[in-house]
C-alpha cells in the first residue's frame, strides 16, 4: 500500500511539473526577453557594423514578431534595420541602406 502510494504522488507531482513546464516552457527558451534588450542588441551590432552615423537615425522602432525582433531607423528609406532571433540571439538580417 505505502509502495502504491508513493507511486502514485510522483506521478501528481510529475504530472503538476509537465504542466508547469509546458506553460513557461516557451518564454524561458527565450533570450531576448524584452525591447530594451533587443534595442541594446541591435545598437551594438548596428555601429560595429556600420559605425556612429546609424546613431542619427534615432529614435529606433522595435517589433516584436513573435519568434524575433526587428530593430530599424526612423526612416522608412532605408535606414538601419536588424532582425534578431528571440531564442538564441542570433542575427538574421542586418542592414544599412535600401
Amino acid at each position: 500500500m505505502k509502495k502504491a502510494s508513493f507511486i502514485l504522488i510522483i506521478l501528481i507531482i510529475a504530472l503538476l511539473n509537465g504542466g508547469f513546464e509546458s506553460k513557461y516552457s516557451e518564454e524561458s527558451k527565450k533570450i531576448i526577453h524584452s525591447k530594451e534588450m533587443a534595442l541594446s542588441i541591435a545598437e551594438i551590432v548596428l555601429v560595429g557594423q556600420y559605425g556612429k552615423g546609424v546613431r542619427k537615425h534615432k529614435p529606433f522602432q522595435v517589433y516584436d514578431m513573435n519568434q524575433y525582433w526587428v530593430v530599424k531607423g526612423k526612416d522608412s528609406k532605408g535606414g538601419p534595420y536588424i532582425e534578431i532571433e528571440k531564442s538564441d540571439c542570433r542575427i538574421r538580417k542586418v542592414q544599412n541602406g535600401k
